[in-house]
């Protein structure tokens, strides 16, 4: 999976997008293919009362990009690839691909969202 967003110059991809029947996604928001992160059955545990509207592109709907309202940080819990529970909480950009792959594992595309 990490290998199918880097070669579409994605910085998350979920599973069920080229599908894997599993609750896992993959992000790395660096843009530079240096930190990728593995999410196995990830539950967003807290969103913050503020928002923010920003446009988000999707490997999903190529060429496409949307104003996406979002809150500006989330709390995560999931398993690592090790298997070991984990929890942080993320901001700005990162939160907003966690919350746009889970987005995707409960079967929401972006366009949904407009």
């Amino acid at each position: 999976m990490i290998d199918i967003m880097y070669h579409n110059n994605g910085i998350g991809l979920a599973a069920n997008q080229v599908g894997y029947a599993r609750r896992i996604f993959v992000m790395d928001p660096t843009h530079d293919k240096s930190n990728p992160k593995i999410f196995i059955n990830p539950i967003i545990e807290k969103r913050a009362k503020e928002k923010t509207t920003e446009e988000e592109g999707c490997l999903s709907c190529p060429k496409q990009l949307v104003e996406v309202r979002r809150p500006i940080y989330v709390g995560l819990t999931w398993f690592c690839r090790h298997g070991k529970e984990q929890y942080k909480t993320f901001y700005h950009l990162p939160a907003r691909i966690v919350q746009h792959e889970v987005d995707h594992l409960d079967g929401k595309l972006i366009i949904d969202l407009s």
